[in-house]
């Protein structure tokens, strides 16, 4: 069975107009869909979250560390609540139509039953680190053979730079993701000989999130 396309793009500038554009198309269909106003309220609340942050993060003259990571948390979260909507109110609604579902990205139903969530650590192979970068090579873990289980369509990471090891993988305030193995991480001079933490999981193609694996650490090389 192939995995259904995910219900969000992958790319950054995608993703974020394709939170608008949902929004957009909620709102316009809140009435015939039943969606409370308090959901429509949280959507638009945190879908301006996200448009503020990118622009404060596409900005390469002034952005910071700070302003990237604040870009993907906002993402991930009205991307969450976006999902959760979309799942209650209209995926499963018998007023939602083929337009309905084109629109917003549903995976169309079918007689094959849903790929589950992720219940899979990410195999890691040889973290290394040149040039400022690290690079992440990642498998399934229970296939040498694919780069990623099925139903999964992307790496997910938690990294922290320098300091103590983490306590808790939460306590990572940056975030990355990648499709395809390998992963590259690229770092600025002053970092260079700093220990970086890091942490990983899948992405399911629904936006359901598999177990976290072990916090791995490397030291960045020039």
């Amino acid at each position: 069975m192939k995995a259904k396309n995910p219900l969000f793009p992958y790319r950054i500038d995608e993703q974020v107009a394709d939170l608008n554009t949902k929004l957009a198309y909620i709102i316009a269909n809140a009435m015939r869909f039943n969606i409370i106003m308090d959901k429509i309220q949280e959507l638009q609340t945190l879908v301006n979250l996200v448009n503020v942050a990118h622009e404060a993060a596409s900005n390469v003259d002034t952005r910071t560390k700070l302003d990237v990571a604040t870009r993907l948390e906002a993402i991930a979260h009205a991307q969450e609540a976006m999902r959760k909507v979309i799942e209650f109110f209209i995926a499963d609604s018998p007023q939602a139509t083929a337009v309905d579902y084109e629109a917003l990205n549903i995976p169309p139903k079918g007689h094959h039953s849903p790929l589950p969530a992720p219940d899979s650590v990410p195999g890691i192979g040889h973290i290394t680190s040149a040039d400022l970068a690290v690079i992440v090579p990642f498998f399934d873990a229970r296939s040498s053979k694919r780069a990623k289980p099925e139903g999964v369509y992307a790496l997910e990471a938690y990294y922290q730079l320098g300091g103590e090891q983490p306590d808790s993988i939460s306590n990572m305030t940056e975030r990355a993701t990648d499709t395809a193995s390998p992963l590259r991480l690229q770092f600025e001079f002053d970092d260079a000989y700093q220990i970086l933490y890091l942490a990983f999981r899948w992405i399911g193609t629904r936006g359901d999130y598999g177990p976290w694996s072990e916090i791995h650490k490397i030291n960045i090389s020039r």
